[in-house]
This record gives C-alpha cells, sequence and structure tokens, in this order.
C-alpha cells in the first residue's frame, strides 16, 4: 500500500504541474484598453478590462498571453511592455 500512495502522489504531482515554475515580471499596458480573457486568447471570454500605463505582475505566459497575479485572468501581452 506504501508503494500505491507514492504512484498516486507522483502522479498527482506530475498531472498538476507542481514542479513547474514560472519567473514572475511586471508589464505596463500600452493600449488604451486592453482586455481581460478568461483564458490565453482571444476566443475565450472577456471578464474586464486593463488600461493604458497600468503595471500588472504576469504570473506565467502561454502562446503571447501573459496570466495576472491577481488571479482574474489573461491579457495579450502583445499590447504591453515589460517594466525593469
Amino acid at each position: 500500500t506504501l508503494l500505491r500512495i507514492e504512484m498516486f502522489l507522483t502522479q498527482f504531482v506530475l498531472s498538476n504541474n507542481l514542479f513547474e515554475k514560472s519567473a514572475s515580471y511586471k508589464v505596463k499596458v500600452t493600449t488604451s484598453t486592453l482586455n481581460i480573457r478568461k483564458g490565453p486568447g482571444a476566443s475565450y471570454a472577456q471578464v474586464g478590462t486593463v488600461k493604458k500605463g497600468e503595471v500588472y505582475t504576469i504570473t506565467k505566459t502561454q502562446n503571447g498571453w501573459g496570466f495576472l497575479k491577481s488571479g482574474v485572468g489573461w491579457i495579450s501581452l502583445s499590447y504591453t511592455e515589460k517594466v525593469k
């Protein structure tokens, strides 16, 4: 039974990407209004907006989209610039 528990935990960690690490970084919005989406793409539902000049922390990226640290959703990184 100990081996089964160990196998289960290993599978759980791997399937939930618990080993995946993404360095977070800040971006500034460069367009007047940018949609926040439910997923990493324009086909996902809009859940809010951000405005030009506002700075946000991105915790993960996928196909040119960044996930907001707040957890609200994703923004297109094409309309942002990295902040040091």
